[in-house]
């Protein structure tokens, strides 16, 4: 478990430079991620511009996850030095490529997985379906399936 507590502010060291953020070391040992959406109060391009290793960098320990990872915040540092409200942004869960919208052939978004040919009746299950109808020799099949069906 980390000694570093949520809520209080650190002098720190940045250990390394990542496209998604900074690890910065607030106790001998521990470090933390101050993602780039937590370096400033307005947008960064480039993380390098703004801060290299070595830099010493003041950040407020905003929450530490199920797994012991530690969130820090340049910004919420910023905000408190300014007299500015500061509001912790929530992590976004990662993306699910499971069901809805692309890639699941019952779910009646587009597949892009391998075409089918012959009367299976297997994939598609009439949505759309990339490619579907208007290439090569593709006739839609009896059942109105989605077009890699093909009738000879």
């Amino acid at each position: 478990m980390s000694n570093i507590e949520v809520g209080k502010t650190y002098n720190g060291t940045v250990k390394s430079v990542r496209n998604f953020g900074v690890f910065v070391e607030c106790i001998a040992g521990e470090e933390g991620l101050v993602h780039i959406s937590e370096l400033d109060n307005c947008r960064i391009e480039n993380i390098d511009a703004v801060c290299s290793v070595g830099d010493l960098i003041s950040v407020k320990c905003i929450g530490v996850d199920d797994q012991g990872r530690v969130r820090l915040s340049h910004r919420a540092v910023i905000c408190e030095e300014q007299g500015l409200p500061y509001e912790v942004r929530e992590v976004k869960p990662k993306r699910s490529f499971s069901g809805g919208g692309f890639g699941n052939r019952n779910s009646g978004g587009r597949s892009f997985g391998p075409r089918k040919f012959g009367n299976d009746n297997r994939g598609g299950g009439g949505g759309r379906s990339f490619g579907g109808g208007g290439f090569g020799h593709s006739r839609r099949s009896s059942s109105g399936g989605s077009g890699f069906s093909r009738d000879y």
